[in-house]
């Protein structure tokens, strides 16, 4: 081989150089462009578009990196006082925490990792609150700054883990969650979803995950699920204590929170790795249906807290029957978030499968719990306030799948909605056929 005569002369170039000019940040405004366009080409329902996103996660990703030591939090002394700077500021905290939602989003859309971690990339700094946030001038700012008690300025990260420090009880809410503005609070969520995601894929990882649910970790499912209870009485004390009579009239953001919850009560309990979550980027309808044949065809798995997840995403199903569901499908596209959409569609994948699967055990004679039952009676009792036909179907859990669907067909703008309701029908088809031959 030849000998490289210039490679000491290349190496010293890559280890030093110092004729290369230093690399600036692209303005803000650019940044937020770029988020808002891998956003709407994210969940375009356009195969293609939705590569082309995903490519996008890296730039953004990048970005946020070379962003993160400006957001870090600090004292309330060492705050802009001025308010054309506090904004900047300020804006540049909720850029780098749409960031981290738009990464837990693809998450529960496709699978992909939500693209930032749980120790230093959630080193951000808590939004401020929102009144300040509203102000349309400097004095306006400046009273209210003076006026309202604001909370210390803790980090995405240290706002997630006070839910799973010592969070056996409700009495041990995070008193500072009472003064996180909605914005905040939606943000905190989503990062305690993204920390939920990485226990259980670390647990999945660590063991083998096609065992009996009872052999994985007992104390670490109760921490979670302890958390996830604190997350829930905190949104429901944030909506006037009745998470029955929630109005998202009240507080979109909010309303956005408990759909990503039920979300997070999913990813503890549900082993759910047989659902390939490309589907929805795929073009071809064969290659869709042979993802759906093979999670339909996975063994379901049985338990305390399957079932609470389920009955917890349940809830999320009953929201839009309350409110009126044909109401719903006119108008869930100009009132309701894409989060509720992708939400949903988490849910009725692990409710249906979850459904079908104790539906079956009943017809074959075989034993199933007391609370398993009284969540089947609950479907029946919703199915049966939408058509009475529903509730006396063949199977119940086609029935609610077909219901499901029809939320995804009337006025969704975001693209990827009529994906979602085309593949809850075929997995309808699937458990009817199986009922069938039963």
């Amino acid at each position: 081989m030849r000998r490289l005569d210039h490679g000491p002369a290349l190496l010293l170039c890559f280890a030093q150089p110092l004729d290369s000019p230093a690399s600036d940040l692209a303005p803000l405004m650019i940044a937020q462009a770029r988020l808002l366009a891998v956003f709407l080409l994210g969940f375009s329902g356009e195969p293609g578009l939705i590569r082309r996103a995903l490519v996008g996660c890296g730039y953004i990703s990048a970005d946020f990196r070379l962003r993160r030591s400006v957001v870090r939090p600090r004292d309330r002394g060492q705050c802009p006082t001025e308010w054309r700077q506090w904004a900047a500021h300020e804006s540049m905290k909720r850029y780098m925490c749409t960031c981290i939602i738009l990464g837990n989003l693809l998450n529960i859309a496709y699978g992909i990792n939500p693209g930032f971690s749980v120790l230093d990339e959630c080193d951000v700094e808590i939004p401020d609150d929102d009144e300040l946030w509203d102000a349309t001038t400097s004095s306006q700012w400046e009273s209210l700054t003076h006026s309202k008690p604001r909370p210390p300025l803790v980090s995405l990260g240290k706002a997630a883990s006070m839910f799973f420090t010592d969070s056996d009880r409700v009495e041990n809410l995070p008193r500072d969650g009472w003064s996180w503005s909605p914005f905040a609070t939606s943000a905190v969520i989503h990062q305690v979803a993204i920390a939920v995601w990485y226990l259980t894929q670390g647990q999945q990882a660590c063991n083998n995950v096609t065992q009996d649910t009872r052999e994985r970790s007992r104390p670490e499912s109760i921490r979670i699920e302890a958390a996830l209870s604190q997350c829930r009485e905190l949104l429901i004390r944030r909506s006037g204590g009745n998470d029955k009579a929630w109005n998202e009239e009240d507080s979109p953001l909010l309303f956005n929170a408990c759909a990503i919850l039920r979300v997070s009560y999913g990813r503890a309990f549900m082993i759910v790795r047989f659902l390939d979550r490309s589907l929805l980027i795929k073009d071809n309808s064969q290659d869709k249906l042979a993802i759906l044949q093979r999670y339909h065809a996975a063994s379901q798995k049985r338990g305390q807290f399957i079932t609470l997840a389920v009955n917890r995403a349940l809830e999320g199903f009953a929201i839009p029957i309350r409110a009126g569901i044909f109401l719903i499908q006119k108008t869930a596209a100009f009132k309701w978030s894409v989060e509720h959409a992708l939400a949903a569609w988490d849910a009725a994948l692990l409710v249906t499968k979850w459904v079908h699967a104790i539906e079956t055990l009943q017809e074959s004679g075989q034993a199933t719990a007391l609370e398993e039952k009284q969540v089947l009676q609950n479907v029946r009792h919703l199915l049966s306030e939408v058509e009475s036909e529903h509730a006396r179907a063949h199977s119940l859990a086609a029935a609610l799948a077909r219901v499901w669907a029809n939320l995804y067909d009337d006025t969704w703008v975001w693209g990827v909605a009529p994906s979602i309701g085309w593949a809850l029908r075929q997995l309808a088809i699937m458990y009817e056929r199986d009922k069938a031959v039963l």
